[in-house]
């Protein structure tokens, strides 16, 4: 156990030196910075990644529609007593567009977008995700190594201090002989 506190305290000195790090207040600092950062990106991430969702989801609404205007007219245009029969021969096809009207309407879509301009859309979002990504990586790793360093301090400082505890307590324990 003292062989890996030692390590510890070794890679602990050792990334201080590297980064220039002398004061705690400074390393509280940049773990918390650090912390900030790869909480934002990851907020960032989500959010793509949500509008991505949407997107896909607005895409196939659209191509539903589009698939199945011409019967969703031929339906509102037959007689009221030949509807019925109409609906069940063209369920599935009926049920998608209403679907895709009610998918437009949740979205407060006025005018529909192009499944091209979406394609463009996504198609961007994925190559800023795929760059965030990257960053999230970095500062992940970052973040724990920071995490991990200021851990160690936070338990050599608590020995150190438990260390002058007992040497107080020694020393008044001398004065009251």
């Amino acid at each position: 156990m003292k062989i890996h506190n030692l390590k510890e305290a070794a890679k602990t000195l050792n990334y201080l030196t590297e980064h220039g790090i002398t004061e705690y207040d400074v390393l509280a600092s940049r773990v918390e910075t650090a912390a900030a950062d790869f909480e934002t990106v990851s907020i960032s991430i989500k959010q793509m990644e949500h509008r991505m969702e949407q997107i896909a989801a607005l895409k196939t609404h659209i191509i539903n529609y589009a698939k199945t205007r011409n019967t969703y007219l031929a339906y509102r245009k037959t007689k009221a007593a030949d509807k019925p029969a109409f609906r069940a021969a063209h369920e599935t096809d009926l049920l998608l567009h209403e679907a895709a009207k009610r998918a437009f309407d949740a979205l407060g879509v006025k005018k529909l977008p192009t499944v091209k301009v979406l394609q463009a859309e996504y198609t961007d979002l994925l190559a800023k995700k795929k760059a965030a990504y990257e960053d999230f990586k970095r500062l992940r790793q970052e973040n724990q190594e920071l995490q991990a360093v200021k851990s160690n301090v936070d338990s050599l400082l608590q020995i150190k201090q438990e260390e002058k505890k007992e040497q107080k307590q020694e020393k008044k324990q001398e004065q009251d002989r």
